[in-house]
């Protein structure tokens, strides 16, 4: 082997190789997502608006429900993608997407619609014993 080669390996190669071996967190499924998170969404103006996502595992389908003291809102169109978690509720005849990251306990992403955006964030609810 050269110099040129053992360099190369050294400045390149073996580097690349850890940093490929790094785990990346578990991507977001049934058994992770199951259960209550009690949520934050915070508006443009600062307002923090509490609300509850229960995922259910449905047989090997991933269902949710958004709650707040408002009620129950069907989740639609909830996709999984790795550990990011996607979908829309309707609220007061407006469609909210919402797009969030699954972080081991935590949640956090965002929402838009009505012509607005926010932030969200969240912890998994423990298990009730």
């Amino acid at each position: 082997m050269t110099s040129t080669t053992r360099r190369y390996l050294l400045l390149f190669a073996v580097p690349l190789a850890l940093l490929c071996s790094v785990s990346r967190a578990a991507p977001a499924d049934a058994s992770t997502l199951t259960g209550t998170w009690d949520l934050v969404s915070e508006t443009p103006d600062g307002d923090q608006v509490k609300w509850d996502l229960t995922f259910k595992d449905d047989n090997g389908k991933v269902t949710a429900v958004a709650s707040s003291e408002n009620g129950e809102i069907p989740v639609k169109d909830l996709k999984l993608d790795g550990d990011t978690v996607t979908f829309t509720v309707s609220y007061q005849d407006n469609d909210y997407e919402i797009t969030l990251t699954v972080s081991g306990a935590s949640l956090a992403g965002k929402w838009s619609g009505n012509s607005s955006d926010g932030s969200i964030k969240g912890t998994k609810r423990a298990a009730a014993a």
